[in-house]
């Protein structure tokens, strides 16, 4: 099975209703690479891909970075997500994240579960050099692979630390990332994430970006979200 192959088989799922869809979310993309593939088509593909020829077996299609089309990134990402043996699943990734050129490839990607003390201390040194990347969606994988593995059972302060220490205010995609992750620490730990806007600790885009998902959340009380508008810095005093 070729790139090609793959490629006319993406194509035989595509609508120009997606397509369209697709242009709208990932604007920064050129068009000529947008396919129109549903991500349940491209995770199906990527899942049969796997399992009948497993990782070794798709090593012409990984290998071959960078890809194409953004359906081919995302079978990528769907095909990480299926690998369980974790140290395999992060070189896999060192691989593949500095090839990655859209948010929506790079959010696709889940890290191996179950979260063991062995894994905590793998990942938190992986997310480390993530963080510190001077790739724009390697980085931005970093924050998001803190907000969905240590924002609860594992929470520690430390993480909130190293993602506020992110240089995220000149990158939209950066930027919207740390914005997410604090909106959903102000979910899960209120307390302990209220002082980085109180105190003024990130820079004015990114706080009044976090104000601005705050607002439309469900989960969070109108109580809640009536003081946090309350704290938006919307005069040059405020900078």
């Amino acid at each position: 099975m070729s790139k090609e192959i793959i490629s006319k088989y993406l194509r035989s799922y595509a609508t120009k209703k997606q397509k369209d869809y697709m242009e709208k979310l990932i604007p920064d993309v050129d068009s000529d690479r947008i396919i129109g593939v549903k991500s349940d088509d491209v995770k199906e593909a990527a899942h049969d891909m796997y399992y009948e020829r497993g990782l070794e077996g798709l090593r012409f299609f990984l290998d071959d970075l960078p890809h194409y089309f953004i359906e081919e990134e995302n079978v990528h990402s769907y095909i990480i997500n299926c690998i369980e043996d974790i140290e395999v699943q992060y070189r896999e990734l060192d691989i593949f994240l500095p090839t990655i050129d859209n948010w929506w490839t790079c959010d696709i990607i889940r890290l191996a579960h179950p979260l063991d003390d062995a894994h905590d201390a793998f990942l938190q040194e992986h997310i480390q050099k993530w963080l510190n990347s001077d790739d724009l969606f390697t980085t931005r994988f970093g924050i998001v692979s803190t907000l969905r593995h240590y924002l609860e059972d594992r929470f520690d302060v430390k993480h909130l630390d190293a993602i506020a220490a992110v240089n995220a205010s000149e990158d939209f995609y950066l930027r919207s990332a740390v914005a997410w992750f604090f909106a959903t620490a102000l979910i899960f730990r209120w307390e302990e994430t209220l002082p980085y806007l109180t105190e003024k600790r990130l820079p004015k885009l990114t706080h009044n970006h976090i104000i601005l998902k705050c607002k439309d959340s469900t989960r969070l009380t109108e109580d809640k979200k009536d003081f946090l508008r309350g704290i938006s810095r919307i005069t040059k005093a405020d900078s």
